[in-house]
């Protein structure tokens, strides 16, 4: 019913929630358990679907009428359309050292790679909707840690919605986003190497060159000797993201001794 629901709206969409009226809620759709209780959709929130649909081992991509999968729609698109959450299932697959490559490029949508604790080389990440979870997935960059999956190349992410959660980035791992939806979580970053962003040098967390959206950096710790006296254009350069988040991270630059501050 229309409480449940509103009770149950995304807190992400806390702003639109006050706004939601049973008057926009001519139909609803509704996920339990292992079944979809399809009752149809036509909500219509400041031009939003504004709902995170949460289904146990799947991830929810937004809402599709067969053809398409809308996020945002205007009243006059949803005018004869009927809409249903569109998923995909999650895959887990336990990874090592040396069958992690293979493994990453061989993923499909809705791959989780789960590594063990080991040192990786770089990451490309081709495939919208993977995951790389490390033995530290969940665990603060600052909290008391299990053995860390170490990546010592550059991680380049070229797709959207890409999570990495859990690992450590030393040596030459600086992480480049060239995507959307880029989660990055829970990770120790201290890459000892710069690498060319937007005509200078630049380590750590990178966006180069492209106008991304929704890039969240999360519950890390980062510490990047660099030679800048500001730390934010020295080893986190974010200046084509639209919807940036970055929020319960530990930053210092050692070789700023004045520098260290959480965001």
């Amino acid at each position: 019913d229309y409480n449940t629901f509103k009770a149950s709206y995304n807190a992400t969409n806390a702003d639109k929630r006050d706004n939601l009226k049973p008057a926009n809620c001519e139909h609803l759709y509704a996920v339990g358990g292992n079944a979809e209780m399809i009752r149809s959709f036509s909500l219509v929130v400041d031009n939003a679907l504004p709902m995170n649909v949460i289904k146990e081992g799947y991830i929810f991509q937004g809402w599709t009428d067969g053809n398409n999968i809308y996020s945002a729609i205007t009243a006059a698109e949803l005018s004869g359309k009927t809409l249903k959450p569109a998923f995909i299932a999650k895959v887990a697959i336990e990874v090592t050292p040396e069958t992690f490559a293979e493994k990453l490029a061989a993923a499909t949508p809705g791959t989780i790679l789960k590594l063990a604790a080991g040192t990786y080389a770089g990451a490309e990440f081709n495939v919208e909707y993977v995951t790389i979870q490390g033995p530290n997935a969940g665990i603060a960059g600052t909290a008391e840690r299990a053995e860390e999956a170490v990546f010592t190349g550059l991680i380049n992410i070229n797709a959207n919605n890409v999570t990495i959660d859990g690992v450590k980035c030393i040596e030459a791992a600086d992480i480049k986003v060239g995507a959307n939806f880029t989660t990055i979580t829970n990770i120790i970053m201290a890459p000892a190497k710069t690498v060319a962003c937007n005509g200078n040098n630049r380590q750590g967390c990178i966006v180069d060159s492209k106008n991304i959206t929704d890039l969240t950096v999360s519950n890390s710790y980062i510490n990047v000797p660099g030679s800048s006296n500001s730390y934010a254009y020295q080893f986190m350069s974010f200046s084509h993201v639209t919807n940036l988040t970055i929020t319960g991270n530990y930053i210092t630059n050692p070789s700023q001794k004045t520098i260290s501050s959480s965001y």
